[in-house]
């Protein structure tokens, strides 16, 4: 269990509890595997491939904001689920406004 990943399994906390939560790689009472689905490998590869360039993009000006604004809208159903799954409800809601944001980029671009 980490505390980027949702518990899975009831005794999760239990464990969390007594060893931390970076040594915890399999619940002790019924084995589940605590480790990263490899769909998140592949969503935090995007966000960094898709918002990184956007970024620069967008402070090029001229043509390349609007690229860039595509770019970094693309990368935002990236971040819309890593932090839906993660439980972060902040960083969610700023997502959602990087979405807007970036829109309105595309249209001001």
């Amino acid at each position: 269990m980490s505390w980027f990943f949702p518990p899975r399994c009831r005794h999760d906390w239990q464990t969390v509890l007594r060893w931390g939560p970076w040594l915890h790689q399999t619940c002790g009472r019924c084995g589940k595997d605590r480790k990263a689905p490899a769909w998140e490998a592949v969503r935090q590869f995007m966000i960094l491939a898709l918002g990184a360039p956007a970024l620069a993009m967008v402070q090029a000006g001229g043509a390349w904001a609007w690229w860039g604004s595509l770019m970094g809208l693309a990368s935002q159903p990236f971040w819309l689920i890593s932090t839906w799954r993660a439980r972060q409800w902040g960083m969610f809601w700023l997502s959602v406004g990087f979405c807007l944001a970036w829109g309105l980029g595309l249209i001001w671009s």
